[in-house]
């Protein structure tokens, strides 16, 4: 059991790695950071690759989580579907529709509310987004499309899990995991090949080209839990670091982020291989640091709550602003003091509040992720 934990703990640091990545990718969008070498700026402008790793992690970590409740690799009964989706949204929803509710309040004071805000604000409520190209980026949807099209993985995760678990084949598992890795970059390429026809909104946004990202999650997933495929410690930051150099030296020649998956997201799952055998490594444990793992439990939190930041600075200051020393901070520590009121305050209150609510109705089938 408490290698498990200790396991847990890397990967939950993890994603506070992902959520500064995406972080600081929007305070160079508002304030261009080219006082930095031209590799590690290019690496600072790709940090929306941040997202990429929530996704692959996401589906791994949901892959280890409900293993145990397919040992038929059969699908299971609606009201164990029905659980799963309600604790899921037990989980994310309450953190969404506070931060959702302020982003609102401020744009209303700030008399910024458009023809088409009722619409988008309904999309908004719902989650859904992330499927309307035309909406997906505006308004509270410019980062909770992420959260959109997670609801939407979710809706598909209790019924392909049994479906890959038939695969009793390790070869094949690698096979599939290529092609999905590979169809992963096509929305990319085809914005950087057909520009006038397809929608960097579309492409970049909907669920239906960022699943491959989810799914590569939940196919590494059952290489490293099931088959026990691992990586060592080196291997991963050899992996890493190629791609870091790939999107320090190529990566501006393609637009659009996910044409980069080809070899970003095989570099994550290298790093999740290693990540379950922590107690193996030397420099990655720093990510089970008591520091590290709190960040990681504030982190959706802090992904949420740099939208409303970001939105009043867009409306007061612009998106171009000098470069100010401090911004990048300031924004940093404003947006990390209201992650950590969320984390404690909304989060985890409202989370054991549901939870007990769905313990009661005797309907908790689902182990707690």
């Amino acid at each position: 059991m408490q290698k498990i934990k200790i396991e847990l703990k890397a990967l939950t640091g993890l994603r506070f790695v992902a959520a500064f990545l995406v972080f600081i990718f929007h305070v160079n969008m508002r304030t261009k950071m080219l006082f930095l070498p031209w590799p590690v700026y290019n690496i600072v402008s790709h940090g929306a690759l941040g997202v990429t790793v929530f996704f692959v992690l996401s589906g791994f970590l949901l892959t280890y989580s409900h293993l145990k409740d397919f040992p038929n690799a059969q699908i299971q009964t609606p009201k164990y579907i029905l659980v799963f989706f309600c604790k899921r949204l037990a989980r994310i929803y309450p953190v969404y529709l506070a931060g959702l509710f302020v982003f609102a309040s401020l744009i209303s004071l700030e008399g910024t509310t458009t023809p088409t805000a009722p619409l988008t604000m309904v999309a908004d409520l719902t989650m859904t987004e992330a499927v309307f190209p035309a909406i997906s980026m505006s308004w509270y949807g410019s980062g909770g499309w992420s959260v959109s099209s997670e609801i939407f993985f979710y809706l598909f995760f209790p019924f392909l899990l049994p479906l890959l678990l038939r695969i009793s084949r390790q070869p094949i598992l690698w096979i599939l995991l290529t092609v999905v890795i590979l169809a992963g970059t096509f929305g990319g390429f085809a914005y950087r090949l057909w520009p006038a026809y397809v929608s960097y909104s579309l492409m970049y946004n909907h669920p239906l080209f960022r699943c491959s990202e989810f799914i590569a999650g939940m196919i590494s997933g059952l290489l490293v839990f099931r088959f026990q495929w691992r990586t060592t410690e080196w291997q991963a930051l050899v992996m890493v670091g190629i791609a870091g150099t790939y999107i320090a030296g190529a990566g501006p020649r393609l637009l659009g982020f996910v044409a980069h998956n080809w070899l970003i997201v095989p570099a994550i799952i290298c790093l999740l291989a290693a990540l379950v055998d922590i107690d193996k490594t030397k420099f990655l444990r720093l990510l089970t640091h008591p520091v590290a793992e709190y960040a990681g439990r504030i982190s959706y939190c802090f992904y949420l709550a740099q939208l409303p930041f970001f939105m009043i600075q867009d409306i007061r200051l612009g998106k171009n602003l000098p470069l100010f020393w401090w911004y990048g901070f300031a924004t940093f520590l404003a947006t990390t003091l209201v992650a950590i009121l969320l984390h404690h305050v909304v989060e985890v209150p409202s989370h054991k509040w549901l939870m007990s609510k769905l313990n009661k109705r005797n309907t908790l089938i689902v182990r707690q992720p």
